[in-house]
Formats: structure tokens, C-alpha cells, sequence
């Protein structure tokens, strides 16, 4: 399978999940975390779904860029309730405590 074609499975895998599945996506390179990020969730968005996003602060910054950019209007998202951003920096150590 050449590179293209596996980008395209990733996509389609992304923008459709199965009920239940689970995905764990590692990477090295930021513009492909927000692509894959930003993938999964426009996809829910799009599909009436809920999103809750945990990120970093500057992770944010990248997505929020990205999904602006794709035609994601973030802040009606926000303020109608479909998308809520946790700071993982603040989270995270709660789940600790």
C-alpha cells in the first residue's frame, strides 16, 4: 500500500469510526497531530456529535488554527455545546490525586 492510499484509509478511519473502536495514533510531527486531530473531529461535528477535547494549551493553538481553517466555525461550536476544550496541564494531575 503506497503512502497515499494508507492517508486515505487513516482518513476514512478517522472521519468514521466504528461504535466502540478506539484509536491510538502516535507521532512525531505536530502538523500531523493537528491534521489527524482536527480530522477526527470535524468529522463529529459534522455528524452532530459531542466533542471533548483535552489538550495542551499550545496543542490547542494548532487545532483551533486548523479547524478554522478547514471551515470549522469553533466558536458557535463552543458556544452551542458541541465542542468543550479541557486543558490537560490542569486536568491530568486531578486524575492523579
Amino acid at each position: 500500500m503506497n503512502a497515499v492510499t494508507q492517508m486515505e484509509a487513516w482518513d476514512q478511519l478517522v472521519a468514521d469510526p466504528r461504535p466502540r473502536d478506539h484509536i491510538v495514533q502516535l507521532y512525531q510531527e505536530k502538523a500531523f497531530l493537528n491534521r489527524a486531530v482536527c480530522r477526527f473531529v470535524g468529522a463529529g461535528l459534522a455528524n452532530g456529535e459531542g466533542i471533548i477535547l483535552v489538550s495542551t494549551a499550545p496543542h490547542w493553538t494548532g487545532f483551533h488554527a486548523y479547524l478554522e481553517d478547514e471551515g470549522v466555525n469553533v466558536r458557535a461550536a463552543r458556544k452551542r455545546g458541541q465542542l468543550t476544550v479541557v486543558d490537560a496541564d490542569e486536568l491530568l494531575p486531578q486524575l492523579h490525586a
